[in-house]
């Protein structure tokens, strides 16, 4: 991202440089390049692994677990058991088979072998087969109720569309983090633009001092002058520590998002710092042309993971309803078989008795069956209310997205106008730092003629000193609201 490699204009003014190195160049849990840190590289940090992208990742893992888990409806079941009987009838039987629901218009499979053997009574003679056993197969087809959908495969469209929600929860947990990561950065170059402006003023009042001893000390000045310019220092080093705790806070806040090689947070140390004399010009961006905001409200709305997020949802909504609809109608399934015994018959297991006679039937044609079943739960309340449900809930969601929509069109303007605020200030505060560069050069050559004070001079430091702040803050929030434009269109890459 180019706007990212930018920061702060130099400026090479009385005095005004880099702070001296820091403890914290030698804490082993700060980064250890030397080189200005970017956004960029903070946000590469973040999207190559950070705890809060690790809970999304679960998400979405969890997510495909349960679509796995909703395929599992068409898993084919495999039945198989076997048994028999002693006394007045002794006989054997087996019996293995599949049966799988498919995701073609509701139909039910089932084949399979089984084997009866033996003696049985007239009443149970169909469990009776030829020695080979007898191989079947049927088939059962809705024709109202589940033919367009039912559970198994909604179950199935749910969990996709759920791992697709998740999925946009990660692009939102992205984008939210990489915002965060932002926050956090130029709140981190405004810290270090304070601390440089207070390690100006400081040191200007230190060096100061010398010299107003040695004019003092040779009857040129008077020893109130050396007085004043002390309670100045006192001062302007109490507001050094404060810039410097702020500066502190600020790094460390930014830690949470910098991570080093092994995702540990890492502070940034003293050699990371962008100090005001390091010159770094605005982004190439600030010279780009006009910009179509119809087109960039456009973008938006197609990559902000609030949007998808929502889609997803109606999209959830849709299968819902059309599962609510279907529950309404009656079942009507109709269901066809046919079997064929393979082998002879068998002799009976027993002649203890005269009713055990061998089957003189081959059953060496097939059996076929055909059947018609019909279910209407009456007045359908359950399927009514939850149809009912679905499409307030759908109703609502889609109020979501309108308002969402129009809250996205009118981010999107505000950061162009952020955009162009930002730049402006950035030229009035050049204006201003280099007209309180002139005064306050005028000031000190005034003071050592003796036409005026210390405390004009003084006055004319923190002068250029507010304006140079300004100036930096102000350079911030250029890169700021550029990146804020970015992200606004749901991207987190120029």
């Amino acid at each position: 991202m180019k706007v990212f490699g930018v920061i702060f204009i130099g400026f090479g003014l009385l005095g005004f440089g880099s702070a001296p190195a820091r403890a914290d160049e030698t804490d082993p849990s700060t980064t250890s390049s030397s080189s200005p840190l970017t956004l960029k590289e903070v946000l590469a940090g973040v999207a190559r692994g950070h705890p809060l992208l690790d809970m999304a990742t679960a998400d979405v893992d969890g997510a495909a677990g349960r679509l796995l888990s909703a395929e599992g409806a068409f898993d084919p079941t495999l039945k198989a058991s076997a048994g028999g009987q002693a006394g007045n009838y002794q006989s054997g039987q087996a019996d293995a088979g599949l049966a799988a629901q498919t995701p073609f218009f509701g139909t039910q499979l089932e084949g399979g072998w089984r084997l009866g053997v033996g003696d049985y009574p007239i009443y149970g003679g169909k469990a009776k087969t030829n020695d080979g056993g007898e191989l079947r197969v049927g088939v059962s087809v809705p024709l109202l109720k589940d033919f367009a959908i039912d559970a198994a495969r909604a179950g199935v469209a749910q969990g996709s569309l759920e791992m697709a929600r998740q999925e946009a929860a990660y692009q939102a947990a992205s984008l939210s983090l990489a915002q965060a990561a932002a926050s956090a950065y130029f709140d981190w170059l405004a810290a270090g633009a304070r601390l440089d402006v207070a390690d100006g003023l400081l040191r200007l009042a230190v060096e100061r001092d010398a010299q107003l001893r040695v004019r003092s000390a040779s009857g040129e000045l008077a020893s109130l002058e050396v007085t004043d310019n002390a309670r100045l220092i006192a001062k302007r080093r109490a507001s050094q520590v404060s810039a410097r705790r702020g500066y502190e806070k600020a790094s460390l806040s930014l830690a949470f998002y910098v991570r080093d090689d092994e995702g540990a947070t890492a502070v940034p140390g003293a050699g990371r710092r962008w100090h005001l004399d390091h010159p770094h010009p605005l982004s190439e961006a600030e010279t780009r042309g006009a910009v179509d905001v119809d087109d960039l409200t456009a973008q938006a709305w197609q990559n902000r993971p609030e949007l998808l997020l929502l889609r997803r949802q109606r999209e959830q909504l849709s299968v819902a309803s059309e599962l609510a609809n279907n529950d309404i109608l009656p079942s009507l399934r109709v269901g066809a078989g046919v079997s064929q015994d393979l082998g002879p018959t068998h002799d009976p297991l027993s002649s203890s008795s005269s009713v055990w006679n061998p089957d003189p039937k081959t059953r060496a044609l097939p059996d076929a069956s055909l059947s018609l079943a019909f279910q209407l739960p009456i007045p359908l309340r359950e399927a009514r209310g939850k149809a009912q449900a679905v499409a307030a809930t759908t109703r609502k969601i889609e109020a979501q997205m309108v308002a969402t929509r129009d809250r996205i069109g009118l981010e999107v303007r505000d950061a162009l106008q952020s955009v162009t605020a930002a730049r402006e200030r950035v030229s009035a505060a050049t204006e201003e730092v280099a007209a309180s560069d002139a005064v306050l050069a005028g000031e000190v050559q005034r003071y050592e003629a003796g036409d005026t004070t210390l405390v004009v001079v003084n006055l004319r430091e923190v002068a250029l000193a507010e304006a140079r702040l300004t100036l930096a803050q102000a350079t911030v929030d250029v890169a700021r609201a550029e990146a804020a434009l970015l992200f606004v269109q749901g991207r987190t890459t120029d």
